[in-house]
């Protein structure tokens, strides 16, 4: 995954991978071209935590790629679970 950045007319590569946060748009990139709608709406429903020092929406590389995984965030945020259905 690689995102194009235009500095004074030179461009510079840098890799997705390679860092240690993002904002929303670059987050949406990595988590695979979510609608940035999408990533708010995981925020809400407090599956994914942005840092919340900034005001800018900021996600930390280690949050996204642990949504990835498929576990739950910790320190007591929201989870979301299925309702136990007996047959």
């Amino acid at each position: 995954m690689r995102t194009i950045k235009e500095q004074k007319g030179r461009e510079t590569v840098q890799s997705l991978t390679d860092r240690g946060a993002f904002k929303l748009e670059e987050a949406c990139e990595y988590l695979g071209g979510l609608a940035p709608i999408t990533v708010r709406r995981l925020i809400a429903r407090g599956l994914i935590r942005r840092v919340p020092a900034i005001r800018h929406l900021l996600f930390a590389r280690i949050e996204l790629d642990r949504f990835l995984a498929g576990s739950a965030p910790e320190n007591g945020n929201k989870t979301v679970t299925r309702p136990h259905i007996s047959r």
